[in-house]
């Protein structure tokens, strides 16, 4: 018998907002379903979109990077983040 698992990546928001732009605290960015056996690990690749990192720009009308560190959590669910790591 296997149960099913969902490892999730989250980003939070980043640290050099614009004025008038809001983000989230934190936003699912990447997921997955897998199924592990009693004792079973796995490796697991998530891939975050390009967009994930951009934010919609009123005042340019066009996607833009957005700029400063956020922070990459990855967990069982967002009450079950088990690695944080800051990123540029």
């Amino acid at each position: 018998s296997s149960d099913l698992e969902v490892p999730q990546v989250y980003l939070g928001a980043p640290s050099e907002i614009p004025a008038g732009v809001q983000f989230p605290v934190r936003a699912l960015a990447a997921f997955d379903r897998i199924h592990l056996g009693a004792g079973e690990d796995k490796t697991v690749t998530l891939h975050v979109q390009p967009r994930q990192l951009q934010y919609w720009s009123k005042k340019d009308g066009k996607w833009v990077d957005a700029s400063g560190k956020r922070t990459v959590s990855v967990g069982a669910s967002s009450r079950d983040l088990r690695v944080d790591q800051a990123v540029n």
